[in-house]
């Protein structure tokens, strides 16, 4: 996934802003902030969905799932087996974002910004609104994982199952989902 910055326009690089020919800037990089706060939308969203038990997919949202990397439109329910392989995609790419986030902490520090093409960080250092984010995501990673729960487990959706992996989460071994909460324990 891509490094998530605040708006496109955005030429602020922490130290100051892009004017042609008086300030030598390269214009805004990403922000630990904001890639954090697109997976945890994602994770959100991913909850909702779980609580609505039903995901449509129409001409309006089309762009949307296809950057989750899903081609279909109508509606799923819960039970049907694209229900769970469509969370599995918003997960997999909310995970993306943490995983970029990774990427370029240093040390267990975050500044507020990462650069756009070396990612190394810039801007103010410490930032305590990067922290905060973590926290955050990692809230709502976990709130996701704790729902995946054996109720969706029967032999039409999943014709591996009653074989659930470590702590009957209700997904064959190979479900993104499953895996992820494995690692959490």
């Amino acid at each position: 996934a891509p490094g998530i910055g605040r708006y496109p326009e955005d030429i602020f690089d922490g130290i100051g802003y892009m004017f042609e020919g008086k300030h030598k800037s390269f214009g805004a990089g990403f922000w630990f902030l904001a890639t954090n706060a697109m997976a945890e939308f994602l994770f959100k969203l991913i909850h909702d969905y779980e609580n609505l038990e039903m995901i449509e997919i129409n001409e309006k949202s089309k762009k949307f799932w296809e950057f989750i990397g899903i081609d279909y439109t109508g509606q799923v329910y819960i039970g049907d087996y694209r229900f769970d392989s469509i969370l599995d995609a918003i997960f997999i790419k909310a995970d993306s974002f943490i995983h970029r986030t990774k990427e370029y902490v240093i040390d267990g520090y975050m500044s507020e910004q990462f650069h756009y093409l070396t990612g190394s960080q810039m801007s103010t250092s410490d930032l305590s609104w990067s922290y905060a984010s973590i926290i955050s995501v990692n809230s709502a990673r976990r709130k996701v994982l704790r729902n995946v729960e054996p109720k969706r487990c029967n032999a039409t959706a999943y014709p591996t199952c009653p074989l659930p992996c470590k702590n009957h989460c209700g997904f064959p071994k190979n479900q993104p989902r499953c895996v992820a909460r494995n690692a959490e324990e």
